[in-house]
């Protein structure tokens, strides 16, 4: 973990930066409902370059949205944030933490995610909106179990 790099809870005054640089890396905030969705980020100066999301659903979290600017990968925060939602979805009590990727399923792999068929899904996941409308079928379905 990079010291210069502190994870922040993004405010409600965030969130429009936070779009921008999610559709930058063809991401995307629709359907993260505040009330529902978490969104932490590192920010270098007053730019946001990394991002990632966790929505609890019944016992387990749905982890959503991780971004890194393309002009800071390489650089660890990508790991950096996945460590920390992995660290805080254990602190609030989630057994599992869900997501879907069409790009970085080996990257999830490096930190003990595995994939899982979407018919193995628990029900109340499995109509969540981002299995049911924002995500495409292709999408590979993973889980950590902890």
């Amino acid at each position: 973990m990079n010291d210069k790099w502190q994870v922040e809870l993004l405010g409600e005054q965030d969130w429009a930066a936070a779009g921008v640089l999610l559709e930058s890396v063809n991401l995307t905030l629709e359907g993260e409902a505040r009330q529902d969705t978490r969104l932490w980020g590192i920010r270098d100066g007053e730019t946001w370059v990394g991002l990632v999301g966790l929505s609890p659903v019944g016992e387990d979290m749905l982890l959503r949205s991780l971004g890194v600017d393309l002009a800071y990968r390489q650089g660890g925060l990508g790991g950096q944030l996945t460590g920390f939602a992995v660290a805080q979805a254990g602190s609030e009590g989630a057994g599992r933490i869900f997501l879907l990727t069409t790009t970085a399923a080996a990257f999830f792999e490096k930190y003990g995610f595995r994939r899982l068929e979407r018919d193995a899904v628990p029900p109340a996941i499995a109509r969540h909106r981002q299995f049911t409308s924002l995500c495409p079928d292709s999408a590979v379905v993973m889980v950590l179990e902890r």
